[in-house]
């Protein structure tokens, strides 16, 4: 494999062309590109899961955000305080009821 073919192959698994070159310049530790790949392959997989993660992640915020407007918008049409109030009111006079 040579140096190119390798940078491409990391950049591939979702590492940026800076670091995918960082990796590269491992050979003369490694011996070859192979041998860097190899060593690096977990966590080259780990890089791609993340990646994939990441997508997921965008794409369900995406659906969410409006409902979560679409909520916020009804809740905030709401007398919190009225409704509280209404509920202590039926909590005493329950509680008078039961003595």
């Amino acid at each position: 494999m040579k140096r190119k073919r390798f940078v491409k192959l990391a950049m591939s698994y979702g590492v940026q062309r800076n670091e995918a070159e960082r990796l590269a310049k491992l050979v003369c530790v490694l011996g070859s590109y192979e041998g860097v790949f190899a060593h690096y392959r977990l966590y080259l997989e780990g890089r791609r899961a993340t990646m994939a993660l990441r997508r997921v992640y965008k794409s369900v915020v995406r659906a969410v955000r409006p409902m979560v407007e679409c909520l916020r918008e009804f809740f905030s049409g709401i007398d919190w305080a009225g409704l509280l109030a209404a509920e202590d009111e039926d909590g005493e006079e329950a509680a008078e009821t039961e003595e």
